[in-house]
């Protein structure tokens, strides 16, 4: 004879999984796409499959656990299921089974793909590049250390060991300048990128023995990465004209092989008031794709009315 107990364990453990396997399906399907494209060296003309599959599936599977377990309460037990313990089920594995598993599968997802990567001693291609303003003081803080180390080694008197101390200068400034008081507002983030930018093309000089042009333009999606080698036709957002743009070696090669609005996604995004933008949008960085002497001419003037 079937008691109460028995219909409502069975009510409880069927509404756990109508309410639990769908949503792990949910997070972790979403979640699927960026993880593969976590895999990825390089650029991929190949477009992602939509997650919207995800919910499509967890939709019909809610549905099949739904149905079966109706049928099969009401032939076996003949009982209604959607009553007592079902409900309760319902939010404990959605809780339990969807949010927590969801998490700890994605967590797990996370750690193969990281030793996979280890083990084949490779590097993600990333889409986007961010700075926070922790990166940008250390960045900072490290190539003007790196530089005034340099000058110590290099006494005497050269064009590009000027050029080289010109740049050190100018850095120092721009790092003070920027107060940890005013950065977590994105206030001095620009100054931070343009002092990281400034001691490595005086490094540069010193180490080549040979002054950087002054015209010399940096690499228009990241400074940090050095003096542009070519120039490729690109448009850097939704209301930019397709033109010719100064990119380094490796961003050259993004640009050729990928994408363009990926490629154009590579754009160093840095901590502004209220969010984050592209790196050009901040003083001393404008305009886009600016040269050395642009860049330390722009920083002196922001320094003198500062």
């Amino acid at each position: 004879m079937t008691t109460v107990d028995d219909v409502e364990t069975y009510r409880r453990v069927a509404g756990m999984l109508v309410g639990g396997l769908p949503v792990l399906l949910v997070l972790v399907g979403a979640y699927l796409p960026r993880w593969r494209r976590g895999f990825r060296t390089r650029p991929d003309k190949s477009r992602a499959a939509s997650p919207l599959w995800a919910v499509g599936a967890a939709l019909l599977v809610g549905a099949a656990l739904l149905a079966g377990f109706t049928l099969h309460l009401n032939s076996s037990k003949d009982a209604a299921l959607l009553e007592g313990d079902f409900f309760g089920g319902l939010r404990d594995g959605a809780i339990l089974i969807g949010l927590v598993g969801g998490l700890l599968v994605m967590l797990l997802l996370l750690v193969v793909r990281a030793l996979t990567m280890r083990a084949r001693g490779e590097q993600a291609y990333r889409t986007e590049e961010r700075m926070s303003v922790g990166k940008l003081q250390r960045a900072a803080r490290e190539a003007n250390d790196a530089l005034a180390a340099a000058l110590e080694a290099h006494p005497g008197e050269s064009p590009a060991r000027a050029q080289a101390a010109d740049c050190l200068a100018v850095a120092r400034e721009l790092t003070a300048r920027a107060r940890p008081g005013r950065v977590p507002y994105g206030l001095g983030a620009g100054e931070l990128l343009a002092a990281a930018v400034l001691s490595r093309a005086g490094r540069d000089a010193l180490e080549s023995g040979t002054p950087v042009a002054g015209g010399a333009r940096f690499c228009v999606l990241n400074p940090l990465h050095g003096r542009a080698e070519a120039r490729h036709p690109l448009s850097l957002g939704p209301k930019d004209s397709r033109r010719p743009q100064p990119l380094c070696q490796t961003c050259l090669g993004y640009a050729l092989a990928g994408p363009e609005p990926e490629v154009a996604a590579r754009a160093l995004r840095i901590p502004v008031r209220g969010g984050e933008d592209s790196y050009w949008t901040q003083d001393p960085f404008r305009p886009w794709g600016i040269s050395l002497d642009e860049l330390l001419r722009n920083a002196r003037e922001n320094l003198t009315v500062a």
